[in-house]
């Protein structure tokens, strides 16, 4: 049914338990991949104190912490027709498209006007370095040196970086 999962979702107990199991996992898989690991650590740098700084899956106390109610609150105040983009692309045609779009969305999703209150992302930092130090023979550390694409010896430092990474 399209617009189901948006305007219908039903956030059973069983599919939510299941959603938490599999980000364990999922959490558990990227402790143990360094490129996984140097991505966050690098978005950490790029936006400090930023919901773009973050990983967007939450951390594992966040997730187990999260109730079916807040869940629903975020979709009621969050989701609506002014903050939604629909995509639609193949063999079709355009008024059967719009009108299938009409009568599956907007007949019954109340329109809100989306949030202003997003918090403005800082352009100020340019270089800084993040550790992620463990028990193990291996830790992990991003370094951010800013506008490495103007550097006359990008292309060196690239080829340094690949070559450290595969060592």
């Amino acid at each position: 049914m399209p617009g189901g999962y948006v305007l219908h979702s039903r956030f059973e107990k069983k599919d939510i338990e299941k959603e938490r199991k599999y980000h364990r996992r999922r959490n558990q898989h990227e402790q143990g991949c360094p490129n996984q690991l140097v991505g966050m650590l690098l978005d950490e740098l790029l936006w400090p104190n930023h919901p773009l700084g973050r990983d967007v899956a939450g951390t594992n106390k966040s997730v187990e912490e999260m109730s079916r109610e807040l869940m629903l609150d975020y979709m009621a105040s969050e989701y609506s027709p002014a903050n939604t983009v629909i995509a639609i692309a193949g063999n079709v045609q355009h008024e059967e498209a719009v009108d299938e779009v009409n009568e599956k969305f907007l007949g019954s999703w109340q329109n809100k006007k989306p949030r202003l209150d997003y918090v403005p992302i800082s352009k100020n930092l340019t270089r800084g370095s993040k550790w992620n130090k463990r028990d193990t023979e291996q830790n992990i550390c991003a370094w951010l040196c800013g506008r490495l694409s103007q550097r006359p010896r990008r292309f060196t430092i690239d080829l340094l970086n690949v070559i450290w990474a595969k060592a």
